[in-house]
């Protein structure tokens, strides 16, 4: 809820349930607020929500402080709009992102190899440039 007004690193949001913190420990700093939710509510949809750029910008205009430092208010999350559609549609919003997000991980992965195999084929070429040439030896 603190950050540099700036960069805007701050309302960070993580969702958490019960399984999350089995044998774990947290750490927190004072700036920190909670939620909990209905379970009429898909959580995972309210996380997104919470990331959406559309809807943080009202909440970092009304960022205090003094110089670059920035805080978000507790009034300033509760009175934050989220488009609430019905149960069933956060669900399937929430399904079809972590599809898409297993996609992009899937791509980046995968450029991430390309990237390594071209990196290799050129050391390759770059050394049978540059070895004196054998067959005329």
């Amino acid at each position: 809820m603190t950050g540099t007004r700036a960069k805007r690193d701050y309302l960070f949001c993580l969702l958490l349930n019960a399984k999350s913190l089995e044998n774990r420990n947290l750490f927190l700093n004072q700036r920190v607020g909670c939620f909990r939710f209905s379970n009429k509510l898909a959580t995972g949809y309210i996380n997104l929500a919470f990331k959406h750029n559309d809807l943080l910008e009202p909440i970092f205009l009304l960022g205090t402080g003094a110089a670059n430092q920035a805080n978000i208010g507790i009034k300033a999350l509760n009175d934050m709009p989220i488009p609430l559609p019905p149960l069933n549609e956060q669900q399937r919003i929430v399904a079809k992102v972590e599809q898409l997000m297993k996609l992009y991980d899937d791509l980046e992965q995968s450029i991430q190899q390309n990237q390594k195999y071209t990196q290799d084929l050129l050391q390759v070429a770059l050394k049978e440039a540059l070895e004196p040439n054998k067959a005329n030896s």
